[in-house]
């Protein structure tokens, strides 16, 4: 019973420690400039590719990489001390 118990204290703290992660990222996420958060938002969560995104924007494969690049690297700025 108490490994049962264990178990499931174990279960709730990790789906409450990925829903706090799934939140963080979500608030990192808006304090993206306008451009970037659209593209990687974009991106990620929609899954579009960079060439569909580049004809979405109407900016070049290049342009659409940095924006990602740039939003990954504030991202885990952010996050790296959570």
């Amino acid at each position: 019973l108490r490994k049962l118990l264990d178990e499931d204290i174990d279960e709730l703290y990790t789906e409450e420690a990925l829903q706090f992660k799934k939140e963080l990222l979500l608030q990192t996420i808006e304090q993206l400039p306008p451009k970037q958060k659209e593209i990687y938002s974009l991106h990620k969560i929609q899954n579009l590719s960079y060439k569909e995104i580049a004809l979405i924007a109407n900016l070049s494969h290049k342009t659409i990489a940095n924006h990602i690049y740039l939003a990954q690297k504030f991202i885990e700025k952010k996050l790296a001390n959570h």
